[in-house]
């Protein structure tokens, strides 16, 4: 996979997924500023493509997008998902956790998150993976119960 067009080695890449314009618009602000290369998706379909299409070092996606769920969207990537792949919601239900992790997220954050909280969980996740190594993920069931993220 490429980098997009014109990306800056030197920043991760972030794909931020949300169907509200509003909250899209200030999350590629906020990533901008905050020195991340940002790519945006408004729909599913738009998030699936530029996921085949670009290598992207992390993902936020809102949980439910006009056209589909951002659960979605990290199976058909198989290897080549995103290092950090993160879902915003409002939803805060045990088993809403638990579907994010299953589909493969890293966290499932609720929203409103405070922006520091969603970038220092990337950037902990990156350099965790910064090997290639992919962390070992919890199973449902398996270990003990502990607080969601």
């Amino acid at each position: 996979m490429k980098r997009p067009m014109g990306a800056d080695e030197d920043r991760p890449v972030v794909l931020v997924v949300d169907d509200d314009e509003d909250h899209l618009m200030m999350l590629e602000a906020s990533f901008d500023a905050a020195g991340y290369e940002v790519l945006t998706a408004a729909s599913f379909a738009d998030a699936s493509k530029k996921l085949m299409e670009s290598s992207v070092d992390a993902l936020v996606a809102d949980l439910t997008l006009g056209d589909g769920s951002a659960l979605d969207l990290l199976p058909p990537l198989g290897d080549r998902r995103p290092r950090v792949a993160i879902v915003l919601s409002g939803f805060d239900r045990p088993e809403d956790f638990e579907r994010a992790r299953a589909a493969g997220f890293d966290a499932h954050l609720v929203k409103p998150t405070p922006f520091d909280r969603l970038t220092s969980i990337i950037d902990e996740g990156l350099k965790k993976r910064a090997s290639g190594v992919q962390l070992a993920r919890p199973r449902p069931g398996n270990g003990p119960k502990r607080a969601p993220y």
